[in-house]
C-alpha cells in the first residue's frame, strides 16, 4: 500500500513539473522568440527573374527591369522606389546613402501592408548616349510619420556599358 502511495506521489510530482515546463516552453515562445520585422527589395531582369541583367546595349536599344518590394515590418506600409541613372564619374553609389549625383528617372509610390507584397511591371529603359560603366540603380525609400527616409543598404543596381 505505501509504495502504490509514493509511485502516485512521484507521477504527480512528474505531472506538475512536465505542466511547468510546457507552459514556460509556450511563454518563451510567444514573448522572446518572435520574428525579427524585415524588408526584401529586389531587382528583376525583363523575364521578371533575379539575375541574368542586361550589360552591355546600344544607344536606343531598349531593355526591362522591374522590381518586387516583400514587407515583413508592421510599422512600415509606404514606400517609394526611385529609379535613377548613374554615371561612374559624376555619380556615387553607396550602399549606406544610396544614388548621388545621379539623374533621376522616375518615383513609385506604393502603399503594401504587412505581410504583403508587390511586383512591379517590367520597366523600359534606354541609353542615348556611349560609355562605359553606366549604372541604372534602384533605391528603396520608406515613409517615416512624417518624411520620406532612404532605407539604408537597399539600393539595388545594375553595371551597363552603352556602344554604337
Amino acid at each position: 500500500m505505501e509504495s502504490r502511495a509514493n509511485i502516485e506521489n512521484w507521477l504527480r510530482t512528474i505531472l506538475i513539473i512536465s505542466i511547468l515546463v510546457v507552459t514556460g516552453f509556450i511563454v518563451y515562445v510567444t514573448i522572446f522568440n518572435q520574428n525579427k520585422p524585415y524588408i526584401n527589395f529586389g531587382l528583376l531582369n525583363q523575364g521578371g527573374q533575379m539575375g541574368n541583367y542586361p550589360n552591355q546595349v546600344e544607344v536606343g536599344q531598349e531593355f526591362s527591369l522591374g522590381y518586387f518590394v516583400d514587407n515583413h515590418n508592421p510599422n512600415i506600409q509606404d514606400f517609394s522606389v526611385r529609379t535613377y541613372l548613374a554615371n561612374y564619374t559624376t555619380s556615387t553609389v553607396t550602399f549606406e546613402n544610396g544614388v548621388e549625383g545621379g539623374q533621376l528617372l522616375n518615383v513609385y509610390n506604393l502603399t503594401i501592408n504587412n505581410g504583403e507584397n508587390y511586383t512591379s511591371n517590367p520597366m523600359q529603359f534606354a541609353l542615348n548616349s556611349t560609355g562605359l560603366n553606366f549604372r541604372i540603380c534602384f533605391e528603396l525609400w520608406v515613409y517615416n510619420q512624417t518624411v520620406w527616409n532612404y532605407l539604408e543598404n537597399s539600393v539595388q543596381y545594375i553595371w551597363l556599358n552603352c556602344t554604337t
